[in-house]
């Protein structure tokens, strides 16, 4: 870091004590930045603007202890560069690095616990009665309306809207007792 440049202010400030004492202390100032924000750059940062703020003030040789003012404005000036960050992290929104992007895929273990459960459900349907399952697989894999349904098999829609429920029933029961589904 370099130093402030003393031409770049008002030479009143340049011949007065605070000057001085700032000069003599500016390692040291550094240092304790450095410790208070964990940064080095930061701190190297803030070293220019306590300058800053010294060579602005319009009384610059009125002061009962300058060494105690210029490490008070650089400790104000920590705490208010603290303060803006905590709501820089708040209201930030983040590091690209940091999300998480979620896959078109399934994660691999809910694929295999529909791959277990569709092995189930083909297992209840296999168990159904022949005319409960021709029910069945006629809505569910063809679409078919129940008045469809009726006429094709031969039976009422009241009779198909029954084998549909059994059938339904049926179905998720042996599935969540097999699978532990917490539908049960």
């Amino acid at each position: 870091m370099t130093e402030p440049k003393p031409d770049s202010y008002d030479d009143s400030f340049h011949g007065s004590p605070l000057f001085q004492v700032f000069t003599d202390c500016a390692k040291e100032l550094r240092s304790f930045l450095t410790r208070r924000l964990g940064c080095a750059e930061v701190a190297a940062d803030l070293v220019q603007d306590t300058y800053i703020r010294l060579a602005t003030r319009p009384d610059p040789d009125v002061h009962d202890n300058p060494r105690a003012l210029v490490f008070r404005v650089a400790a104000n000036l920590a705490t208010d560069h603290s303060r803006k960050q905590r709501l820089r992290d708040v209201y930030d929104g983040g590091n690209l690095d940091d999300v998480a992007v979620s896959s078109p895929e399934p994660p691999p273990d809910a694929e295999l616990a529909a791959q277990q459960e569709h092995a189930l459900l083909k297992e209840a349907i296999e168990q159904l009665p022949d005319k409960r399952r021709t029910v069945f697989l006629l809505r569910m894999a063809q679409g078919l309306p129940y008045d469809q349904i009726a006429d094709r098999i031969g039976i009422s829609v009241s009779a198909v809207e029954k084998h549909m429920t059994k059938a339904i029933v049926h179905c998720r029961t042996y599935v969540a007792q097999r699978h532990g589904s917490p539908d049960e």
